[in-house]
């Protein structure tokens, strides 16, 4: 089911100011995507990175029975994959969405590119993020030295590599 994010994240706001709490948290992937505006693709959650808790899960609980979406729409199971991430990506994050009791942050535009590249070497759903991030020759680099950094890259990830580089700069 496709999620409305910013009327989800608006109705998330609301249910903290009702609370009178105030929280921020970290996300990443498809949401991240459209939230930084590089494309519209509409996704089915909000991945996210870091800051999830009790309070936001019983808040989207609420929320997805208000929007009739998934209760699942705020996803923390991708916290198991912060070690895709470059070292030091805390301390790049950018806000994304401000609200009243609520900011919204996202990794920065360099650690997304170079977590999109790592991950398109087993997922090929991020291939289409890539090209639609338009990035930069230097972007690519710094995130090809990233994915060379993994002991699992090897010569399929070395391919795979190659091939969105073609893809991405039409060489």
């Amino acid at each position: 089911m496709i999620v409305d994010i910013d009327l989800a994240l608006k109705k998330l706001n609301d249910f903290l100011a009702k609370e009178g709490k105030a929280l921020e948290f970290v996300i990443c992937g498809g949401a991240l995507i459209y939230l930084s505006g590089y494309n519209s693709r509409p996704t089915q959650d909000v991945d996210v990175l870091k800051g999830f808790n009790e309070v936001l899960k019983q808040a989207s609980k609420d929320i997805a029975e208000e929007l009739g979406i998934s209760e699942k729409w705020l996803n923390p199971h991708v916290e198991v994959f912060v070690e895709y991430f470059p070292e030091g990506w805390e301390d790049r994050v950018e806000l994304v969405r401000n609200y009243s009791n609520l900011e919204v942050f996202g990794v920065s535009r360099q650690d997304l590119i170079s977590n999109k590249l790592k991950s398109l070497l087993t997922r090929e759903a991020d291939r289409q993020d890539l090209i639609l991030m338009k990035v930069s020759r230097e972007e690519f680099d710094i995130a090809v030295s990233f994915v060379q950094s993994f002991p699992s890259f090897d010569a399929v990830g070395k391919l795979d590599v190659e091939i969105i580089e073609r893809e991405i700069f039409d060489e």
